[in-house]
């Protein structure tokens, strides 16, 4: 023989009857995120974003953002969706985020979020640790 595996007649069939799928996975992409409309419901989330450049478009607890947190500044055009611990869940509706993105044990729960288009758990790193998302879309 050349080396090539054999196939069974049963995986060829299996092949050929799958090869009309191939197609549609080629032409399967994601739903694009506007940045423009990132929801994030705690600080964490927040710092990260700026420091990429991204403005958010709602921030949980402005003012005390403001209050507590210096750098980096938070932009004026943002809107206040709430407390970190209770988020104005019926302006987040409203809002109609492209992405909202928390940190695990602040606001509502993973539960209620969830019934949400996207989210994303952001939990905190330490040192031994990495990074840890938890989306839904």
């Amino acid at each position: 023989m050349s080396g090539l595996p054999l196939i069974s007649r049963r995986r060829l069939l299996t092949a050929m009857a799958l090869s009309p799928l191939l197609w549609q996975m080629n032409t399967a992409h994601a739903a694009a995120i506007d940045p423009n409309r990132i929801v994030a419901l705690e600080w964490l989330p927040v710092e990260l974003l700026l420091a990429l450049g991204i403005v958010p478009y709602g921030v949980a607890d402005t003012i005390n953002y403001r209050l507590w947190v210096s750098e980096p500044p938070l932009p004026d055009s943002v809107i206040d969706v709430g407390l970190r611990t209770e988020p104005n869940l019926e302006l987040l509706t409203e809002m109609k985020p492209s992405f909202m993105v928390w940190s695990a044990g602040y606001g509502p729960s993973p539960e209620m979020l969830a019934r949400m288009r996207r989210v994303a758990d952001l939990t905190s790193v330490t040192a031994n640790s990495r990074w840890r998302w938890r989306v839904n879309r």
